[in-house]
């Protein structure tokens, strides 16, 4: 986190997202298929930890560089908009141990 201040913390987020979408239709249209999906995101996080225990809300905007379209007989049946947004709220515990410094290092 870039910000910290007595048992708060926060700081911006960026990720770029690499995957693909899946699709399946059933009945007269059987069938199935899979696209691309490539999107950065970008938003803030804020944290509160006490000890090892701690809560993260972070919040994230994220324009599409692909925008798969699913269609079936012909007719578009979905299309990914050009805005897409997430909200997360994340409960952590912090794993390992911390030794104090001795003195003189």
């Amino acid at each position: 986190m870039l910000w910290s201040r007595a048992r708060w913390s926060g700081g911006p987020l960026l990720e770029l997202e690499l995957g693909a979408l899946r699709g399946r239709a059933s009945q007269e249209a059987a069938g199935s298929g899979a696209m691309l999906w490539l999107c950065p995101w970008g938003g803030a996080s804020v944290s509160y930890a006490v000890g090892r225990f701690g809560l993260a809300l972070a919040a994230q905007l994220g324009v599409p560089l692909v925008r798969p379209r699913f269609t079936v007989l012909d007719m578009e049946s979905y299309h990914t908009s050009p805005v897409a947004g997430r909200v997360a709220l994340t409960f952590f515990v912090a794993l390992g141990t911390k030794k104090a410094s001795e003195p003189g290092q």
